[in-house]
């Protein structure tokens, strides 16, 4: 089997952003297909060499109809090269207005998940699977997934994470789909995977604070995905107390 054949048969199992940075020792330019609001194909290559050149592109994405209602572009935050990546589904009104994911009190939440894990911003890095807002904090239509998925897919192969954790029933669903009905929960402490990579689930911050009592579940959660990441349990997550304001 000679590498093209190979390479084929990796990008239809693992996609093409990830392929390409496989296959490459020279990273290639990857062409990314989008589909106008106009419902027009259009082609373009974008040279994602680096994390700052794809949220340059990122930030000028017309691929759908969110582009027209948007405020700001929301990339994501963090290290450039973290363990773990913490995954959301969209941005919601303070992330749109500020540019910035998990900036409210859902991410002082988060913020405060991290210090009892050891960690800081640091070390981890903060996203959602689409880059806008939908008006109104409306669930995103399947054709807004579409057209962001390659961003997030190419996102995810330069960040080369050991671990993504998904935040709440549609984080999760967005990279491990599972049919309507299914309890989340039972997708708990247990390891999945996304185009290679293993994913972990664990409740959305902002369920925390409207259901503070399910606060055992996460640091449930939070042990586990050390646990994955090889890094030992600290102290502060053996029996954390965290306040929710």
């Amino acid at each position: 089997m000679n590498k093209d054949t190979i390479e084929k048969a990796y990008t239809n199992t693992f996609g093409l952003a990830f392929s390409e940075l496989v296959f490459s020792r020279v990273r290639r330019p990857v062409t990314v297909r989008q589909r106008t609001i106009r419902g027009r194909k259009t082609e373009r290559t974008v040279k994602y060499t680096t994390l700052d050149k794809l949220d340059a592109v990122v930030q000028q994405c017309t691929g759908c109809a969110l582009s027209k209602t948007r405020t700001k572009v929301v990339f994501g935050k963090g290290a450039k090269k973290p363990e773990i990546v913490f995954v959301g589904e969209a941005p919601g009104e303070q992330e749109d207005l500020q540019g910035f994911p998990f900036v409210g009190r859902a991410g002082k939440l988060l913020d405060k998940w991290l210090a009892v894990m050891g960690l800081t911003l640091n070390e981890v890095y903060i996203m959602n699977t689409l880059k806008c807002r939908p008006p109104d904090n409306r669930d995103p239509l399947p054709e807004e997934k579409k057209a962001c998925r390659p961003w997030f897919d190419a996102q995810i192969a330069l960040l080369k994470p050991k671990v993504l954790c998904a935040l709440g029933r549609h984080g999760f669903g967005n990279l491990v789909p599972f049919e309507e009905g299914m309890s989340f929960g039972q997708f708990r402490l247990k390891k999945h995977a996304y185009n290679g990579v293993p994913v972990v689930a664990t409740y959305h911050p902002s369920f925390l604070l409207r259901s503070p009592g399910m606060m055992d579940k996460v640091y449930e959660d939070l042990r586990f995905l050390l646990e994955i990441c090889g890094r030992p349990v600290p102290p502060s997550l053996q029996s954390p107390d965290i306040k929710i304001e």
